[in-house]
């Protein structure tokens, strides 16, 4: 069939498609006796280079890194409150204000823009594709997390319980929420990385639409929002009591992601056969 014979391959899926790479040539016989080249599963995409496949090993010690990296983080976040004199953190004091604690504040924004390139940094080296670099930094993120509350626990016995209230960043602007929301949210970023990396290991090539986007675009700004919403009371100095976290919306974000990464990963194990006749490429 000439090039311009070929049909044109479009997806029908919502947020995604993929499929999975074809094995070797057959030669399939006709019912005039002659026999064509004819692969099973044919694939609107290219093929994935094997060389590229990733090892589930990898998340070993990936795993270790996150949790060495996240007893770093708890053991500065210690520092850091017998410097501040900080006996409990709400309600918070005005740092902004106060010239004493300035400088140690710009140092400690530098630190957190520090910690986002490291794990930045150490997923792009890893990763041999875009979806391979996003895989490793969802689980690198998510593992330092969680291990981060996990040594503040056996080091300083806080938080008391996941319903206490943190600071989470100043930078791009001051986060908080209680504990357990952001450990929510890493633990759904651990099992996307792990099930983008599952995915590459079965050769399959993941093609995200617009809409795709969109959807995650919209999880994570209300994810974001969650996490400022009470921000104008914290800056007030009001005390953890008079919080009120925006759960619907935590759950609306992570569901709004969660759904459109799911319909992605389970078109990737739909196998798409075609008609024989349409990829009949010359006779043997």
């Amino acid at each position: 069939m000439s090039e311009q014979e070929k049909p044109e391959q479009n997806s029908d899926d919502l947020f995604g498609w993929a499929s999975i790479n074809p094995g070797p040539a057959k030669s399939v016989e006709v019912s005039d006796g002659e026999s064509y080249p004819f692969n099973g599963i044919m694939l609107p995409e290219p093929k994935l280079d094997r060389s590229i496949q990733p090892s589930m090993k990898i998340f070993i010690p990936l795993f270790l890194f996150g949790i060495g990296m996240a007893f770093l983080e708890s053991a500065v976040v210690v520092y850091l409150r017998d410097i501040w004199k900080i006996a409990n953190l709400f309600p918070v004091e005005n740092i902004f204000e106060n010239g004493e604690k300035l400088g140690i504040l710009k140092i400690e924004f530098a630190r957190e823009a520090a910690t986002l390139l490291m794990l930045v940094s150490i997923s792009c080296a890893l990763g041999r594709n875009i979806w391979q670099c996003m895989a490793y930094l969802l689980f690198l993120f998510g593992v330092w997390d969680i291990f981060y509350y996990a040594w503040l626990w056996v080091l300083v016995g806080w938080p008391q319980s996941l319903l206490s209230w943190d600071v989470l960043f100043f930078i791009p602007y001051t986060m908080v929420s209680p504990v357990s929301a952001p450990v929510a949210v890493s633990a759904i970023m651990i099992f996307c990385g792990m099930m983008i990396i599952h995915a590459q290991r079965k050769r399959v090539v993941l093609k995200a639409t617009r809409r795709f986007w969109f959807m995650e675009v919209l999880a994570f700004t209300l994810i974001y929002t969650s996490f400022i919403w009470e921000t104008g009371k914290v800056n007030a100095g009001l005390p953890e009591s008079k919080l009120h976290y925006p759960w619907l919306i935590l759950v609306l974000g992570l569901t709004i992601g969660l759904t459109a990464f799911l319909f992605l990963v389970s078109n990737c194990f739909k196998r798409k056969r075609y008609d024989f006749d349409l990829y009949v490429s010359r006779k043997i």
